[in-house]
């Protein structure tokens, strides 16, 4: 039942941030919005573990897609940094590995210990 409760709150807690800024356009290939809905299948596993959704495999290599220059990078990764920091029990070696089975890598480098470096050293 619990684990019901905190997917039920990550998930609200992603529409509100989508719906918050929806309009924002990112200055990339690809706005805040779409990123923040095409990684919404990623939550449960980046809380729980377990099997990475066959959504959230899409959603990650349709996020790399739409990453092209550096630029591109940098907006998405931010739009990643806060949207997952709003999400309650979040375990960010997860996000760090997300790249392993989906076979596509999200523009962000995880540090160990639950912590999200910055987009700035992104290439």
């Amino acid at each position: 039942m619990a684990r019901f409760a905190v997917s039920t709150e990550a998930f609200t807690t992603v529409l509100v941030v989508c719906m918050l800024v929806s309009s924002a356009h990112v200055d990339a290939s690809i706005t805040y919005a779409e990123v923040a809905t095409l990684l919404t299948a990623c939550i449960s596993y980046a809380i729980f573990g377990g099997t990475v959704p066959q959504a959230c495999c899409e959603g990650v290599k349709a996020v790399h897609a739409g990453s092209t220059t550096v630029e591109d990078h940098r907006a998405i990764c931010g739009c990643i940094m806060d949207g997952i920091s709003r999400i309650p029990g979040i375990n960010y070696d997860l996000v760090g590995t997300l790249h392993v089975p989906t076979k596509s890598h999200l523009p962000l480098t995880v540090q160990s210990q639950n912590v999200l470096t910055s987009c700035d050293g992104l290439s």
